[in-house]
């Protein structure tokens, strides 16, 4: 019976224990592509950045488009914005979805600042029940880089 016993608490030990180090699971499973851009606004401006890496494709691209044109890839785009965690941007943000089927849209959405206002064109497609972000074009209007 003693060793029964120690053998079960043995065996919840262990579960317990090997479940902390479980993958965790993509928040935005079933998400909608709204709450995608929606929650790539907070990432952006509000510094909400928790499950960020989950937010973008593997083969992700962000792209300034200006005299200058940078780009920039998901690791790149994740480790700056893991920097950004908690920094609230001074702006005023809004979205609208210019076009959406079931595997793809488009959403602009807009960041006015003081001086300031930046659009980033978000392209989602939907893969295996799974929205997230493909590529995100970025434009200002006067060509200020949002890496500087």
């Amino acid at each position: 019976m003693k060793n029964l016993i120690k053998t079960i608490a043995f065996l919840s030990f262990l579960v317990f224990s090997m479940s902390s180090f479980a993958k965790t699971a993509n928040p935005y499973k079933n998400a909608s592509a709204p709450s995608i851009v929606d929650s790539y606004i907070q990432a952006v401006s509000m510094g909400n950045t928790k499950y960020s890496k989950y937010l973008f494709t593997e083969d992700f691209k962000f792209i300034q488009a200006n005299k200058n044109s940078k780009q920039y890839n998901k690791k790149e785009l994740t480790a700056f914005l893991k920097k950004q965690e908690g920094f609230i941007m001074n702006c005023e943000t809004s979205y609208k979805i210019i076009e959406q089927n079931k595997d793809f849209s488009v959403a602009k959405v807009t960041m006015v600042f003081p001086s300031f206002t930046r659009t980033d064109y978000v392209t989602l497609s939907n893969s295996d029940k799974t929205w997230a972000i493909t590529q995100v074009v970025t434009t200002f209007d006067n060509s200020r880089s949002f890496f500087q």
